[in-house]
């Protein structure tokens, strides 16, 4: 006797769907495309580094020179507008030997530290010595940590630089009326502030532009890789 065909048995329910593709965040970057990325970023900012330090290094010795002479006209000590021009002859050398050193791109990140630390510990040291927290150059002492956050992103390295520039700040304000010396008269230190946030801005838009076009050209070298 031949053997009756036997049904499958059907269970009822819903059958679970396939696991969906969640496809990857449209800023996500794979960690090697994120590497290149930098690399061809650092490729780029040694070739427009050179020509902006030029610009950059001109326009500010007419700065410090108007500075000068408006410290100078508002009965401020000589010595310490000496002492301010001393201090930029220093910034201005060691900004030339690392841009002189930074020829690899592979160098580029830990120039680009050197040269904020030199920038903090010229901004600062200038307001220390006209002033204090009245010197005209207070609108300039968080200019390096915004440039490297610009230049690293939200990156530790970042950070670092912002912890330290805020740690030379209050050790400027902790010093006495005796080390940083009187303030400005009223109209001289009105100039000043202007001059100095004049000249803020116009580093933080000519920052803001260079990292820009770099970025932008960082990112279709990567494209076509």
């Amino acid at each position: 006797m031949a053997s009756q065909p036997t049904a499958e048995p059907v269970f009822a329910g819903t059958s679970l769907a396939d696991e969906p593709h969640v496809p990857p965040s449209p800023g996500y970057r794979a960690p090697s495309v994120d590497a290149a990325w930098r690399r061809q970023r650092d490729i780029f900012f040694v070739s427009e580094a050179r020509n902006t330090s030029r610009l950059t290094l001109g326009l500010g010795v007419l700065v410090q020179l108007a500075v000068f002479g408006l410290l100078l006209h508002g009965g401020y000590p000589g010595w310490r507008v000496a002492a301010l021009g001393g201090l930029y002859i220093g910034f201005v050398i060691s900004h030339s030997v690392i841009m002189r050193c930074t020829i690899e791109p592979q160098r580029v990140s830990s120039a680009f530290i050197q040269m904020a630390v030199t920038a903090q510990l010229f901004v600062v040291g200038s307001a220390a010595l006209t002033g204090g927290i009245h010197s005209p150059f207070i609108p300039s002492l968080v200019l390096p940590a915004i440039v490297s956050l610009l230049f690293f992103g939200p990156q530790a390295v970042s950070r670092w630089v912002a912890l330290g520039n805020a740690l030379l700040i209050i050790a400027m304000v902790a010093l006495p009326v005796g080390i940083v010396g009187p303030a400005l008269p009223s109209a001289h230190y009105t100039i000043g502030i202007l001059v100095s946030l004049f000249w803020f801005l116009f580093m933080l838009h000519l920052m803001v532009g260079k990292l820009s076009v770099v970025a932008s050209r960082a990112g279709e070298s990567v494209a076509h890789l």
